[in-house]
């Protein structure tokens, strides 16, 4: 593996842990229901959209 692929990974790596983070922020603050139960759903919807692309791009 050269040094191009380990960043490419490493990247690859900080931007799921970043989405995780922003998510369990979110669901933290959200109360069910209401603008930041929204903001949760939405972002909940956008981090496994993007889990399953990334997980995709993968194979």
């Amino acid at each position: 593996m050269n040094m191009r692929e380990k960043l490419r990974e490493i990247r690859h790596n900080l931007r799921g842990i970043l989405m995780q983070w922003l998510l369990l922020q979110a669901l933290r603050v959200a109360p069910p229901g209401g603008a930041r139960g929204d903001l949760a759903a939405t972002l909940k919807g956008f981090f496994e959209r993007e889990c399953r692309r990334l997980r995709e791009t993968r194979k």
